[in-house]
């Protein structure tokens, strides 16, 4: 099976309700906290993969109400989904796949930008990535387990990508 975009969104949105059934927000909470920028899913297409899974069958949803509050629309697993899972994530695990450089369309144009501007704006990109390497925690990691997996492999990204820009920064004129 060839992984989509529309893929990585059902593998973590099943992947999450398999550890426990949750609400959209809630689900949404969690996707912002455990993965934060590394995961490029917004609310609207949550919600949406969420209604897909359910009209499927991979997910149930029933309303539940607290108090005074509105009620809200709690999701979990069927055994459909759980089988969908599994097979996302042995597809996803067992094969890899190009990552998605999004810039790689302006980094193909930068000779149409003067060398001092080019060297500033990679500087500037520089200088965002180490903001983020300084955030990423690297000694008594936090994360256990497969969150691990994803924190480090987010690091190696990084660090990669520092690299990379040193190298090209290398070449650009003072």
């Amino acid at each position: 099976m060839g992984r989509t975009r529309s893929a990585e969104h059902r593998l973590l949105v099943l992947g999450l309700l398999r550890m426990q059934e949750m609400h959209g927000y809630q689900l949404a909470e969690m996707v912002e906290s455990h993965f934060g920028g590394s995961s490029r899913i917004k609310k609207p297409t949550l919600y949406d993969t969420l209604k897909r899974l359910d009209a499927e069958g991979s997910v149930t949803s029933r309303s539940e109400q607290e108090g005074n509050r509105p009620p809200r629309t709690v999701y979990s697993l069927t055994p459909q989904g759980q089988e969908e899972f599994l097979e996302l994530l042995r597809d996803s695990i067992g094969t890899y796949r190009e990552p998605d450089l999004r810039d790689e369309s302006a980094l193909m144009f930068l000779s149409v930008l003067p060398a001092e501007e080019v060297r500033s704006l990679l500087e500037s990109r520089r200088g965002s990535l180490e903001a983020l390497l300084e955030e990423q925690p690297e000694e008594d990691d936090p994360h256990h387990g497969a969150l691990r997996a994803v924190a480090s492999r987010r690091m190696h990204h990084l660090r990669a990508e520092v690299a990379w820009l040193d190298e090209t920064l290398a070449g650009v004129p003072e």
